[in-house]
């Protein structure tokens, strides 16, 4: 540098140099250079405070430091500033913390979905599992129906045409008439049965009323439905015994349901003694408290325990049923005649041989 008039002026300044300077707030950083002069050495340079930096860089997410010398705690991260010996410090903990916090947080969420949607996965696999069993016993159900219905509506009518056409055609033995007459008013009745459950079921499938109950004398009309259907079970080798307690009091049925019921547990009765010696069914009336009871017995194999469970379901046929005459509707349609009257039909699990049902009708308020 020089000055105009006076001569030249040398000015010599030298670099900057970093030094670690303690002042009274502790260590500061400071750049220091040497400026020679012609009046001498002079010393020039600028301090940086570590408090300003921190509060220069920090955005209040992570704890900041400024200082000489590495640090010595973990979780924490440097970076040298340069050659300066000063480090930059950040407190990675409270962070990782957090980190760590909403990671374990996204784990159990993660958990938390995918438990869930294994679980709808899994019921929708079971349902899946659950419909196609339903529609493979259904098609068995029906093909098995299907099958029996054929020949229940066959076998009556064939012999409805054979002994219809031999009154009509004065074939046979004239004396046997009133046997052919007989055999013609049985088979229209069994065919009437098939058709009636039958149409029974359709009902129930349309949630149609079923019985209108009326209070009424429960005693006489078992007898006189009994009696209607005794002539054929004892053409068919079937000795009906009927025990009806005296001075009931009145009950509270449909005496339509009824005869359908007594129907199909005296026809279920027939089928099932036909391999006994001496076919017996006996009808028995009594009452106790609050429901008169009706118990149809047989002396036949009864019902295998394995069957019991299902045996009041639509079309539920045992193995060893299906070469017996039926359409695996009756008793379903009996229990439902009774619930829709108020009673109960169930299967005496206690009997000792053979089969008995129960039906249980509620008495007539007086």
């Amino acid at each position: 540098m020089a000055r105009e008039g006076v001569g030249r002026v040398v000015i010599r300044v030298l670099p900057l140099h970093w030094h670690t300077l303690v002042l009274g707030s502790g260590p500061a950083l400071a750049a220091l250079r040497e400026v020679h002069t012609p009046s001498g050495v002079l010393l020039q340079g600028f301090a940086v405070a570590p408090g300003g930096v921190v509060r220069w860089l920090g955005n209040g997410s992570l704890r900041l430091g400024f200082s000489p010398g590495p640090p010595t705690t973990e979780n924490v991260m440097t970076s040298l500033v340069a050659d300066t010996g000063w480090f930059l410090e950040a407190d990675l903990g409270p962070s990782l913390v957090a980190a760590a916090e909403r990671g374990r947080a996204e784990v159990r969420r993660f958990h938390s979905a995918f438990i869930l949607t294994s679980a709808a996965i899994f019921l929708a696999a079971a349902a899946v599992v659950w419909i196609l069993f339903q529609m493979d016993r259904l098609a068995t159900q029906r093909a098995r129906f299907a099958a029996a219905a054929a020949h229940e509506l066959k076998t009556p009518l064939a012999g409805l045409l054979l002994h219809a056409e031999m009154l009509a055609e004065n074939l046979g033995d004239s004396e046997h008439r009133s046997r052919y007459a007989a055999t013609v008013s049985s088979e229209a009745n069994r065919l009437g049965r098939v058709v009636s459950n039958m149409l029974d079921l359709a009902r129930l499938e349309r949630a149609t009323p079923l019985a209108a109950p009326k209070s009424g004398n429960l005693g006489r009309a078992v007898k006189q439905r009994v009696e209607q259907q005794q002539h054929r079970l004892e053409d068919a080798g079937v000795t009906v015994e009927v025990d009806i307690e005296p001075d009931l009091p009145l009950a509270l049925f449909d005496s339509d349901a009824l005869g359908q019921i007594l129907d199909n547990l005296l026809d279920n009765a027939e089928k099932h003694t036909r391999t006994a010696d001496h076919r017996r069914v006996s009808v028995t009336v009594g009452s106790d408290a609050n429901h008169l009871r009706i118990e149809v017995a047989d002396n036949g194999p009864g019902i295998p325990r394995s069957q019991r469970r299902t045996m009041f379901r639509p079309f539920d046929r045992s193995e060893d049923a299906i070469g017996r005459p039926g359409l695996g509707l009756g008793l379903a349609v009996a229990r439902s005649f009774a619930r829709a009257q108020g009673g109960e039909l169930e299967l005496d699990a206690d009997s000792e041989g053979g089969a008995q049902f129960i039906l249980t009708i509620p008495r007539a308020r007086s």
